[in-house]
């Protein structure tokens, strides 16, 4: 969720590990889509339980100097 990947991103940055890049896997986005329109490698569809404000998660990166 977006909550545990901030804290993770913070964990991180508090033991003094250098990142540059947040690399967000296949758990992000919706795999239980209509056939109509495709399968669950559909591309950007952000799954609102987990990240209910896309924008809002990847400022949050950005401001910790993460490129996503």
């Amino acid at each position: 969720s977006e909550d545990e990947y901030l804290a993770l991103m913070d964990r991180f940055a508090d033991e003094g590990l250098p990142l540059s890049v947040a690399v967000i896997d296949m758990d992000w986005h919706l795999v239980t889509i209509d056939p109509e329109i495709g399968t669950g490698w559909t591309g950007y569809t952000w799954n609102p339980d987990l990240f209910p404000n896309p924008k809002r998660f990847l400022d949050a990166l950005h401001d910790r100097g993460l490129a996503v």
